[in-house]
């Protein structure tokens, strides 16, 4: 059961991958109004940057099932759907540089 903090708490979430970003979205939905999280990299550009159209940058992040589920169950999965693209495989390269298709089972 999600109790509400008992008065005013701050944290300090260091890591802003995605158990970091859930782990304050958690605090924050529990009453938690002074939360603060902290990574070593800068944070990306907002989603309406112009910067994201060049395609030679590229923020690519697997989220399986279970990261879907935890998403849902504090409410931001249909927020990060409207940025993601369904992935059905991957293609690489091989030793001798030819490619290789990988395909994901439903």
């Amino acid at each position: 059961p999600i109790r509400a903090a008992a008065s005013h708490q701050a944290a300090a979430v260091v890591g802003a991958g995605p158990a970091g970003l859930l782990t304050a979205i958690m605090l924050a939905q529990r009453g938690w109004t002074d939360v603060s999280v902290f990574d070593a990299r800068a944070a990306p550009p907002l989603p309406e940057d112009q910067l994201w159209g060049d395609g030679e940058r590229s923020y690519q992040l697997g989220l399986n099932g279970r990261g879907q589920a935890a998403l849902r169950e504090f409410g931001a999965m249909e927020r990060v759907s409207r940025f993601s693209a369904t992935v059905n495989g991957r293609l690489s390269f091989n030793a001798e540089g030819k490619p290789v298709e990988s395909r994901l089972k439903p």
